[in-house]
């Protein structure tokens, strides 16, 4: 799935009355006691709505209400267009190299059978054949 970049910090929904069905021309406001912020906007034909120009904060708490073509917030429904993270799939083929979180004295052992290994000695008496 492709996602968009975000430009800016928008709110977004949709008004829909009982049936499901979009509320064009419907007021909208959105309040926001910290920080202090009022605004207001109309749904488009297809009941969409947006709110631009906001200034984004760690813990918003927003409050949106909609009244219908009489001015009444009776029979109105908001629904807002929530943010859908990626989903990352795991890494499942990582290789972690054999000596993370091994203590020092193995550590050392294993290198040494390693270098006994590369002169042709025979382990684990330790006779090395050297040509």
């Amino acid at each position: 799935m492709v996602y968009p970049g975000e430009e800016e910090f928008l709110i977004k929904g949709k008004v829909t009355n009982a049936f499901n069905k979009p509320v064009a021309k419907s007021a909208i406001t959105l309040f926001s006691k910290n920080p202090l912020l009022v605004l207001e906007s109309i749904t488009d034909d297809n009941g969409n709505f947006i709110f631009k120009g906001i200034a984004p904060i760690d813990t918003p708490a927003y409050f949106i209400s909609a009244k219908n073509k009489r001015g009444k917030s009776f029979n109105v429904g908001i629904e807002m267009d929530e943010f859908k993270a990626p989903v990352f799939s795991p890494i499942t083929n990582s290789i972690v190299p054999w000596f993370v979180n091994i203590d020092t004295g193995t550590y050392l052992a294993v290198n040494n059978r390693v270098a006994l290994k590369k002169n042709n000695c025979v382990l684990p008496e330790v006779i090395c054949l050297k040509r």
